[in-house]
């Protein structure tokens, strides 16, 4: 048994696309196949029915499942135990955020809730939503703080982890300006004159978030991609500079809305919320981490004016 085959199969089951897992695990496809191949080997089942698309797990997947959790889990809280992480009178909380939360979210939700449990010691990690998760269920963190949509859910096991809202964001359609403030490119572009499109790459999740919105459209979007990255802050310097239409979250882009210097392209119609979700193990069981979750409340959605293209 091999810990990198438990963490596998772990990303496996979170993407449930092979291709996705291997690209998390920074290894090739047929080696990710292999070391799943020789985790069921190991084990004597299969885990995985690779005859539906998505492939889905096996009753012995399922079961396994939790097995695969808790062991990752035990396995890095052993680790940081042994290395002194957990020996001092203020424990280290570990949180993944995506970077755009990072930045733009957390350092002032992190304000409010020290003035409820005092100052906390921390381990800040930021990247996708991937990385964040496979973080999560490994156990290297305590917390995970992400964006949350219907159309680009992250599939976690509800007995195992408990979830809330913390905050709620609103995802736009922006261009560069002119001189008199107005976008220089507008939605939806015609036939004929195709916007330029700074996209996300396929894997990221504001990617799906984007897509759910254009189909929402059907075909009324006559869009032409010229970038693609997987980083909002990337799409936001080059729809700065001017190279195309990008879908941002508001909170990463309020100071350049109010300078004027990036605006908005498109009416409500091509607008979506965006909750901010807090995640953490139902099972928790240090102090620090469950007067952190105690002192979180569910945040209430207040609508703002409706924007104006």
């Amino acid at each position: 048994m091999d810990l990198k085959w438990l963490e596998d199969f772990l990303s496996l089951v979170n993407t449930r696309n092979f291709s996705e897992a291997a690209a998390e695990r920074f290894i090739s496809q047929p080696a990710f196949s292999r070391r799943i191949k020789s985790l069921e080997q190991w084990l004597n089942v299969p885990l995985v029915d690779r005859s539906t698309y998505p492939p889905q797990l096996t009753a012995e997947g399922e079961k396994f499942r939790a097995f695969a959790e808790e062991t990752v889990r035990f396995l890095y809280e052993t680790r940081a135990d042994l290395q002194g992480k957990n020996k001092t009178d203020t424990p280290t909380m570990s949180f993944a955020l995506q970077t755009t939360l990072a930045t733009h979210f957390f350092p002032a939700w992190l304000k409010r809730i020290e003035g409820s449990v005092g100052r906390v010691s921390l381990r800040v990690v930021s990247g996708p939503v991937l990385d964040c998760t496979q973080m999560l269920l490994s156990g290297a963190a305590d917390f995970m703080i992400i964006y949350w949509h219907p159309g680009a859910t992250v599939q976690l096991d509800p007995a195992v982890y408990h979830s809330r809202v913390v905050g709620h964001d609103r995802f736009l359609p922006v261009a560069a300006t002119d001189a008199k403030g107005q976008p220089i490119f507008r939605l939806p572009g015609g036939p004929q004159e195709r916007l330029p499109f700074l996209a996300y790459t396929p894997d990221a999740q504001l990617s799906r978030v984007t897509g759910s919105i254009l189909r929402r459209q059907g075909a009324a979007a006559f869009l032409e991609p010229v970038c693609v990255n997987s980083m909002a802050l990337i799409l936001k310097a080059m729809a700065m500079a001017g190279h195309g239409v990008a879908w941002l979250p508001r909170a990463c882009i309020e100071e350049e809305l109010a300078a004027k210097t990036l605006a908005v392209a498109g009416g409500r119609i091509w607008h979506s919320a965006l909750e901010i979700r807090l995640f953490q193990p139902i099972a928790a069981t240090g102090e620090t981490s469950r007067r952190i979750w105690a002192a979180t409340e569910d945040d209430v959605a207040i609508e703002g004016p409706e924007e104006l293209a």
